[in-house]
């Protein structure tokens, strides 16, 4: 049987979007030779972030979403997701809080944070 350990996000800061990422889902940061790890529990993917200085040219094919359990929870998300470096992106009906976060390269990003019955 196989098994996915961990999804791999290229980063020019790999460190520091690891301490994001690890913030927002309560997770601890493991160093790696020029990478990071968020290991995942039982049912969770881990989340590797590997130094690269790629220049990402087109769309974002994988990126992350966050749910909330309803709309106090969700603004608690976008402002945890602010203060720990994120920046708004424009809103749309389909995305109501919406939340990016860069290191000057290729990012996964935390693209929306939406009720659970949303």
């Amino acid at each position: 049987m196989v098994t996915l350990q961990a999804a791999t996000f290229d980063a020019h800061d790999p460190t520091r979007l690891a301490r994001f990422w690890a913030a927002m889902l309560d997770r601890d940061v493991v160093d790696e030779t020029d990478a990071a790890l968020l290991p995942g529990e039982d049912g969770q993917l881990g989340l590797r972030f590997v130094s690269s200085t790629t220049v990402t040219t087109g769309p974002h094919r994988m990126h992350l979403h966050l749910t909330s359990a309803g709309p106090d929870d969700q603004r608690r998300t976008v402002a945890k997701a602010l203060a720990l470096g994120g920046a708004q992106r424009q809103r749309r009906a389909d995305r109501p809080a919406a939340v990016g976060v860069t290191d000057g390269g290729p990012r996964p990003r935390l693209e929306s944070v939406r009720p659970v019955d949303a």
